[in-house]
């Protein structure tokens, strides 16, 4: 999509790099063994002590079976093959695991792609160090 929309480049200083990089991936063969699919989500957060506060969070995290799990350790040519899916909104309430309810939700565009960017910017573990699973 940022070959096709350069425009699209603008919105994060990440993105020149993320594009080199996936020039530099092979055609095929980019998935990683132990996920079914990606998943980009949306969490909302009510937290009440020592003050009230609401926090609004994207995620974009790997899921094997029912489990999400992160993808921090993954280089870029380990996820483009691997199905993508738009997960629910999540509501905790007052971080009680037992006041954690799902919806269905909507995402902007720039919610999607900026969501993604961020968390590959945690992905900088150089490929000649990656522990491999």
């Amino acid at each position: 999509m940022l070959d096709q929309y350069g425009l699209l480049v603008d919105l994060n200083t990440f993105f020149p790099t993320y594009i080199e990089q996936y020039r530099n991936c092979p055609g095929q063969g980019c998935a990683a063994g132990a996920t079914d699919h990606l998943e980009f989500s949306k969490t909302i957060e009510m937290i009440g002590f020592p003050e009230k506060r609401l926090e609004i969070y994207n995620s974009f995290s790997g899921v094997y079976g029912n489990e999400a799990f992160e993808i921090r350790s993954m280089q870029l040519d380990q996820l483009l093959d691997i199905p993508l899916k738009l997960g629910r909104l999540k509501h905790v309430i007052f971080g009680d695991p037992v006041d954690v309810f799902e919806f269905d939700t909507v995402f902007t565009l720039f919610e999607f792609i900026e969501g993604i960017a961020w968390q590959l910017s945690f992905h900088v573990t150089p490929t000649q160090c990656e522990l491999r699973r």
